[in-house]
């Protein structure tokens, strides 16, 4: 009988012990999962800002809606609506007309001074 209870024992510590490892094995995966996610995202974001900081640069060298245009205007991404300045980019910030981040400008002047807040936005949103 003795014998039976210790067989018995060692099944439900390994019992025990694989669902241990099942249970770590699946918090591992999620969080590596979730890294993925989350770096792919960063990634996003770096370009989003790095074509903004391009927009900036840009818009500090033109003096009217039309020039800033043509200064971000590569293979036909940039686009005038009265005094609105769009230009579109890929995921990896190359210039794109059907790119997914969106460079926005709104040209506004009032007393010899420029307010053009810039904008990037995924899609059209």
């Amino acid at each position: 009988m003795g014998i039976k209870r210790h067989i018995t024992g060692f099944y439900i510590e390994t019992l025990i012990l694989i669902l241990v490892f099942v249970f770590v094995i699946l918090v591992t995966a999620d969080v590596f999962g979730s890294a993925r996610v989350k770096s792919s995202e960063a990634a996003l974001l770096t370009e989003a800002v790095s074509i903004c900081v391009n927009g900036a640069e840009a818009l500090a060298a033109s003096e009217t809606p039309q020039e800033l245009r043509e200064i971000l205007d590569e293979n036909g991404n940039a686009f005038l609506d009265g005094s609105v300045v769009t230009a579109r980019y890929d995921r990896t910030g190359a210039p794109d007309p059907e790119g997914e981040l969106v460079l926005t400008c709104d040209w506004t002047e009032s007393d010899n001074l420029v307010e053009a807040p810039l904008r990037v936005t995924l899609g059209d949103r």
